[in-house]
């Protein structure tokens, strides 16, 4: 399978350039700061939470901002989104897929009185998608057509934390990978070495990050067309 730049933000989104950031650096690894993260998205209904985004992390929060504004106004599409729980995997050709199962459309703007500080929200208008280049995957390396399966799942919130444990337990047996420890919590993203070793297993962890989703354009077959490499 060939990847376009935009299956390949897909298919590869651990946060090794500027697009996306580890939602567990953002929070520091402050427990209670994403065991709230977590339970907004669990209940799915509208929210609006703020970030205060550390010096390391300011920059990337504001070309986040500048990035989605732009493409609202260019092509009506937000790019903008949280990507959780994260499969990892290797491709027919022995590529490293590192992906997150869902994708939350999130909007994003600056605080009105903190410096550095930003709000995200999930509104009536928010969307929340599967990842189709997880499910492509997924059916021509595993055999599996997942895609109705996992959109009916997401489109019936509000989650539990049991539901949703026993849902991505239901999802490793179907897969035969292994499935982290059950938090219900964010945990960190591995290092690329690291989700290297969890793709020659099979694995799903509790893994999120934030940044750029860009919507493809078209069938996932006319997506395949430039191919790039991970």
């Amino acid at each position: 399978m060939r990847h376009t730049k935009v299956s390949k933000t897909y298919l590869n989104s651990l946060p090794l350039g500027d697009d996306k950031l580890d939602m567990f650096a953002v929070f520091n690894g402050i427990h209670p700061q994403m065991t709230k993260w977590t339970e907004l998205f669990y209940n799915q209904t509208t929210f609006e939470t703020d970030i205060h985004a550390e010096f390391n992390n300011s920059e990337q929060f504001r070309q986040f901002y500048f990035e989605t504004k732009n493409t609202q106004k260019t092509r009506g599409q937000n790019p903008f989104g949280f990507g959780f729980p994260f499969v990892f995997d290797k491709d027919g050709v022995g590529e490293t897929v590192a992906a997150p199962l869902f994708i939350w459309y999130l909007n994003i703007k600056p605080h009105p009185t903190r410096r550095d500080s930003w709000l995200l929200s999930f509104d009536d208008n928010s969307t929340v998608a599967v990842n189709e280049y997880l499910v492509e995957h997924f059916r021509r390396k595993h055999g599996l057509e997942l895609g109705e399966h996992l959109g009916n799942y997401v489109q019936n919130p509000p989650f539990t934390y049991l539901g949703f444990q026993a849902f991505l337990k239901d999802l490793a047996t179907q897969l035969k990978f292994s499935l982290q420890n059950l938090s219900p919590t964010v945990v960190q993203l591995p290092s690329p070495k690291y989700a290297q070793e969890l793709g020659e297993k099979g694995h799903i962890a509790w893994c999120g990050a934030v940044g750029m989703f860009p919507h493809p354009d078209g069938s996932l077959q006319e997506k395949e067309t430039e191919s790039v490499d991970f």
